[in-house]
C-alpha cells in the first residue's frame, strides 16, 4: 500500500522545513518489519536501550 514510505517521505519534508539535520526513533527488537523498513530508508542502528528492550535508530534528513 505504500502508506509508510508516504509517512516517512512526509516526516523528512517536516524536518527540511524545520532545518533539522538528522533524527531518531525507537524501535521494538522484534519488530524485525520496522527495522528493515528503516534500514532500508537509510536509518542506522546506533544502541540498545532499556535493557535490550528497545533500539535506537537514526537518520539524515538529505538535502
Amino acid at each position: 500500500m505504500g502508506i509508510g514510505s508516504k509517512l516517512h517521505d512526509y516526516a523528512l519534508n517536516f524536518f527540511k522545513a524545520n532545518n533539522l539535520k538528522e533524527y531518531h526513533l525507537r524501535v521494538s527488537p522484534s519488530n524485525q518489519n520496522a527495522i528493515g523498513f528503516y534500514v532500508k530508508n537509510g536509518m542506522k542502528k546506533t544502541k540498545s536501550e532499556m535493557v535490550g528492550k528497545v533500539i535506537r535508530m537514526s537518520g539524515e534528513v538529505p538535502y
